[in-house]
């Protein structure tokens, strides 16, 4: 993110590009854990787990876990 913040203005782009790949990559890695520890629970742990990991990773990793609650809905 400091990459991307302290870019010049002709690298401003690119600089965001690479921000976004590594947000999106924190992301999956937070869906990844999620998910693999929900299979190893019943089907109302595993509902109750998913949700209860998604506001702990919304509140510490607030904008690396929108994938999470975006998921959440569905």
């Amino acid at each position: 993110e400091s990459g991307w913040n302290s870019a010049s203005v002709e690298n401003s782009e690119e600089a965001y590009g690479d921000y976004q790949l590594v947000a999106d990559a924190i992301a999956d890695r937070l869906l990844d854990i999620r998910e693999s520890y929900s299979r190893s629970l019943d089907e109302d742990a595993a509902s109750e787990y998913a949700a209860e990991f998604t506001r702990q990773a919304t509140r510490r990793y607030r904008r690396y876990a929108t994938l999470l609650a975006d998921l959440e809905g569905d």
